[in-house]
């Protein structure tokens, strides 16, 4: 299985401290690259003051650092290992499928607001079996045995689309009646 979060990710002690991996956020990365080339710009035409030069390049430095760490922390996954990763994945959104209300139900306001709050964050809503319980726990989902909430659940099949090239909104799995 391969290894979600990267060195960015991590404090001192290897630990993972992101809730998401930082590769997961396109936006993010887009503005970074946005600053780094500002920052790159200026330098080079010589709008930076002589006595700022020195700091200036060193945030540059420290930021292209970080947008490669980010761009390297992403795993590059082929072949059978991203064909069982779409299995588990499919596997996973079935899971959260049957844990959701229907989209008829939510805008009826016959959907249980307390259920739906529960279904959301208690640790006993969601099993994940096999490479789907393997990949919760390379996620950093918090597990109750081998079941979780459906927003942990959910964590797993946004990152695992976001890996695959898909799309990563949960709203698509929601059933229509």
């Amino acid at each position: 299985m391969v290894e979600i979060f990267g060195e960015v990710d991590k404090n001192e002690k290897g630990k993972v401290i992101a809730q998401m991996p930082s590769w997961y956020f396109e936006r993010q990365k887009y503005e970074l690259n946005e600053k780094i080339n500002h920052l790159r710009t200026l330098l080079d035409g010589g709008f930076i003051s002589v006595d700022r030069i020195g700091i200036m390049k060193e945030q540059l430095r420290d930021m292209e650092k970080r947008l490669d760490g980010i761009e390297k922390s992403k795993p590059n996954i082929e072949g059978k290992e991203k064909d069982e990763l779409a299995k588990v994945v499919k596997d996973v959104g079935k899971v959260i499928r049957d844990a959701q209300f229907t989209y008829s139900d939510m805008q009826r306001g016959t959907a249980d607001a307390h259920e739906e709050a529960r279904r959301m964050v208690d640790n006993d809503v969601v099993e994940l079996k096999g490479a789907a319980y393997e990949l919760a726990k390379k996620c950093n989902i918090p597990l109750d045995g081998n079941k979780t909430s459906r927003t942990g659940a959910e964590v797993v099949w946004k990152i695992g689309r976001k890996l695959l090239g898909d799309l990563s909104n949960t709203e698509v799995l929601r059933s229509p009646k």
